[in-house]
């Protein structure tokens, strides 16, 4: 909205309609936070709430800056209308202590030049006031909103899956560890430590005296 644009009474009742938002928006962030402290808001709500009032602030913030910004051109046009009047009033004074004017057209000139600031000055006032206010109470918005969106506790993200790592099948432990390169030897049989040890004549290995076959390579030991 072109708010320069307004009359000084339009751009008056913006003032004070924005005025009323941000006071309104100030008391219930403020009540918000005091439910919280009072432990009488779960955390799920006290954080939807707390997110709506943020988005609120944001689109009133936008609206007060332009607002803020015809309303401090307003009042710079106003006291450079000012001015000129007294000078004026200043020119009046000499005037009639040299008595270069008329004693009545004096007291009539004074006057109006008199009655004219005093309004110029009524409608920078009703400028000024609430944008001090508005002012105030964004400050105070923007404070408590920025601590608790701070103090928020955060959800725990999950971790990002990824590729799972290849899971090799169990090896059969019934005859030991297997291996795809070579096959083990089967064990040989324990060799009864009372009887006579026979020695094959083919590998030469050791093999109890009961044993008729060569547990190592199945030549005949009898």
């Amino acid at each position: 909205m072109a708010y320069q644009y307004l009359s000084d009474i339009e751009l008056i009742n913006e003032i004070g309609m924005l005025s009323k938002l941000i006071e309104s928006l100030t008391s219930q962030v403020e009540k918000l936070i005091k439910l919280k402290a009072e432990a009488k808001v779960s955390e799920r709500t006290y954080i939807e709430i707390l997110d709506e009032l943020r988005k609120r602030a944001d689109v009133i913030s936008r609206k007060k800056e332009e607002l803020l910004s015809a309303a401090d051109d307003r009042v710079k046009q106003i006291n450079s209308q000012i001015a000129p009047l007294r000078h004026q009033l200043e020119l009046l004074e000499v005037r009639k202590t040299i008595s270069a004017i008329p004693n009545v057209k004096y007291k009539v000139t004074l006057e109006e030049t008199q009655n004219q600031i005093k309004e110029m000055e009524e409608t920078k006032k009703r400028i000024v006031e609430p944008i001090t206010a508005i002012i105030e109470n964004s400050r105070r918005v923007d404070q408590h909103i920025s601590r608790e969106v701070q103090a928020k506790p955060q959800i725990p993200t999950q971790p990002t899956a990824g590729p799972s790592p290849a899971v090799r099948p169990a090896e059969p432990t019934s005859g030991g560890p297997t291996s795809v390169i070579a096959q083990p030897k089967p064990k040989a049989k324990p060799v009864d430590s009372d009887t006579k040890p026979i020695q094959c004549s083919m590998c030469g290995k050791i093999n109890p005296e009961s044993a008729s076959y060569c547990y190592y390579c199945g030549a005949r030991l009898k």
